[in-house]
């Protein structure tokens, strides 16, 4: 549930030309609330924090956790991608499998 406040606010925000950053492994964590605020509302996102994530833990390197990581994929067009992992290793891995997705 997103309370109708948020929901204006996104449309406000919108309306006047902000561009949003979604952070894919925070809102799976979160029942993607933002990820239903974007099919539903057109929301135009300029950056992507990608990363995979269990329901309760996020920063993994892509294939390490639980998401669908090809239908994230799918909704960038041509956004900023910040592949979001702890480690130099687990950037060099996620980066192939970014790739590879």
């Amino acid at each position: 549930y997103t309370p109708k406040f948020i929901i204006d606010t996104y449309k406000v925000l919108s309306k006047e030309g902000f561009l949003f950053n979604y952070d894919i492994g925070h809102d799976y964590t979160d029942n993607n609330r933002i990820l239903n605020l974007l099919n539903n509302l057109n929301l135009n996102f300029n950056e992507f924090h990608f990363h995979d994530a269990f329901v309760n833990k996020c920063h993994l390197s892509l294939g390490d956790g639980c998401m669908d990581l090809k239908s994230y994929k799918d909704k960038i067009t041509n956004q900023y991608v910040v592949l979001e992992v702890k480690s130099s290793i687990e950037l060099k891995n996620s980066i192939n499998k970014f790739n590879k997705i």
